[in-house]
């Protein structure tokens, strides 16, 4: 199974960040990371992220001047040690064996983009080398860098 890391940008989020760890952290899945990314907080957010993090050896938090959620999700992403990336904000409840289903589903996905590039291909609507743009436009949006198309060429 892949290594999944989990993207959570933080902004101002105590009111709601404790149930969404507790939710997170009791994933049935095993071989992932937590990173949780605050944007800036005004509030005790960063705080409530380092103590959820506490016991938590596979997580940790980032820091930065306010930037916007797009900034947080972006060094979240260039902060992932894993193969995939899974994206959880602050104020999301997930359940038990919600990231068990984003793999199995994205690996599903994969194996259905591949088999609909490679008709494609075969039937000459495209060429060998916009697979990888047809992926991007075909493939699951939860789970990132899916390395379905690569090796088909382009």
């Amino acid at each position: 199974m892949p290594k999944v890391s989990i993207i959570t940008p933080l902004y101002n989020g105590t009111k709601t960040f404790d149930e969404t760890a507790e939710s997170i952290l009791n994933q049935d899945y095993s071989d992932w990371e937590w990173i949780l990314f605050d944007d800036g907080s005004s509030d005790e957010t960063a705080s409530l992220a380092e103590e959820a993090l506490a016991n938590f050896p596979a997580g940790y938090l980032v820091r930065a001047p306010h930037g916007g959620k797009a900034a947080a999700v972006r060094a979240g992403m260039l902060s992932s040690t894993m193969e995939q990336i899974a994206f959880c904000d602050a104020d999301d409840l997930v359940h038990e064996g919600w990231l068990a289903a984003l793999v199995t589903g994205q690996r599903a996905a994969a194996e259905a983009v591949v088999e609909q590039l490679f008709w494609s291909v075969w039937r000459g609507e495209i060429a060998p080398g916009d697979c990888v743009r047809h992926h991007l436009m075909l493939g699951a949006r939860q789970l990132a860098r899916g390395r379905v198309a690569f090796p088909l060429g382009g």
